[in-house]
């Protein structure tokens, strides 16, 4: 219903400002310096909304600082996120994406009842014990978890744990879908992908052309196109010129990509484009 969707887009503003946020503080930091940075801004968000059940006072003010709920209360966020993952759970026939959460707690270790009963409520949470104990042992029952509700595509997240370990929020996020334009096999074929400006590596690079929106920003030097799967979902790319990666990730936020679109349908779409 409308009154459920206006839960979740009370998230996505906050949301969409913390990812953004999120990967310049990683994309700075000299530990990713030349490195690939893959995360989901969401499953960090949920997940810190589901250890916000259980937390008080400046604890508390900290998390939702952090994810910039201030102005929301924590029924709205709550309340928020059990719509959201109740609209994601409406799988289609050409695309599935599922996302849910996990505590896995020490054995021996009870929880309140609350914050269990909240967690599965709001975040679909399932609670497990864990013989933390045995860190390699919890690793295994940790990693066979997550691989359980992704398909078997997450196997091995978990590296090691700490046998002091009390609690674990788990949480995981599953997408599979079909391409609208698929890529014909015959014309994948080997290149040279380059990592930076000194490194390249050999891979498999899918060939295809086709009509695409597509988009020129200009003003911060990069090019954007968007790759539709089946059904109500797209892939951005969103190309720097040449030496200019940094320039992008110090100015790219909602607002720049939130116009793209529109910006992409009002005489720049459709354009062929070769892949």
């Amino acid at each position: 219903s409308d009154d459920n969707d206006d839960f979740s887009r009370r998230l996505a503003p906050h949301n969409a400002d913390f990812a953004f946020s999120l990967y310049k503080k990683l994309a700075a930091h000299p530990e990713y310096q030349g490195k690939n940075i893959f995360f989901s801004p969401l499953s960090i968000s949920m997940a810190l909304s589901m250890l916000a059940l259980g937390a008080k006072g400046e604890t508390h003010s900290q998390i939702f600082s952090t994810l910039g709920y201030s102005a929301l209360t924590p029924d709205q966020v709550n309340e928020g996120y059990e719509h959201l993952l109740h609209m994601l759970g409406h799988s289609q026939d050409t695309m599935l994406l599922e996302a849910g959460s996990a505590v896995a707690s020490r054995e021996g270790f009870k929880p309140v009842d609350k914050f269990l009963k909240d967690a599965q409520h709001y975040y679909q949470g399932e609670a497990f014990s864990v013989d933390f104990s045995k860190p390699e042992v919890a690793v295994q029952e940790v990693n066979k978890y997550i691989a359980k509700k992704t398909k078997d595509m997450i196997t091995d997240v978990v590296k090691s744990l700490d046998p002091d370990t009390v609690m674990m929020l788990i949480n995981f996020i599953y997408f599979r879908g079909k391409w609208k334009k698929p890529f014909d096999i015959k014309y994948t074929k080997k290149a040279e992908f380059h990592v930076d400006e000194n490194t390249s590596v050999t891979v498999d690079m899918m060939n295809k052309e086709s009509y695409y929106e597509y988009y020129r920003d200009w003003k911060n030097f990069s090019s954007i196109i968007m790759v539709p799967y089946k059904g109500n979902t797209s892939m951005m790319i969103v190309l720097p010129d040449e030496g200019k990666m940094q320039e992008l990730e110090k100015n790219i936020n909602k607002e720049h990509l939130n116009v793209i679109p529109l910006q992409a349908s009002g005489g720049h779409y459709p354009s062929p484009i070769a892949l």
